[in-house]
């Protein structure tokens, strides 16, 4: 038997607006703030994100060595010029599509900043967003050091089989 409801949806008397607007004590102290700075699925994109720009680096790694590797061992019959400029076109790709998500990223740090501030109150030491500033910028540097190593070889390359 279902148990008899005492209050009809919507008819709470503005606790629910109450607690929206004000959230109780416990959610504003300094321990829920280092441990929980947003939602659960939010910290699950983070990490999603974070491996996708990984794993487009490494993917992008791994077919500009196969095509070299392809491109080096079937050289008998003198190949045309253009493909060695395909993994230059990888780069660019895999480039754009790092950036997209390096955007998504600075989205994610404006939403839980604004998080933060909202359970923020005098004396709290803020979240980790407030404390990054501008986001993280040992990913954007080991992120953006890669791709322009990576677009710097492939055009030497690149280079280097149009003078030969």
């Amino acid at each position: 038997m279902r148990p008899e409801r005492r209050f009809k949806p919507g008819m709470d008397g503005g606790l629910t607006a109450a607690v929206l607007i004000s959230p109780p004590h416990h959610l504003r102290t300094a321990e829920i703030l280092s441990k929980r700075w947003g939602p659960p699925h939010l910290r699950k994109d983070l990490e999603l994100h974070f491996k996708e720009m990984r794993s487009v680096e490494r993917n992008v790694a791994a077919a500009i060595g196969a095509t070299w590797a392809w491109l080096a061992t079937h050289s008998t019959p003198p190949l045309p010029k253009w493909p060695w400029l395909i993994p230059v076109l990888f780069v660019i790709l895999g480039a754009l599509r790092c950036y997209g998500l390096w955007k998504q990223f600075g989205d994610f740090h404006d939403y839980i900043q604004r998080i933060e501030e909202a359970f923020s109150g005098a004396g709290d030491p803020g979240g980790w967003e407030h404390y990054l500033g501008l986001g993280n910028t040992n990913l954007f540097q080991s992120t953006g050091s890669f791709w322009i190593v990576l677009s710097i070889a492939t055009i030497a390359v690149a280079l280097y089989e149009y003078s030969t």
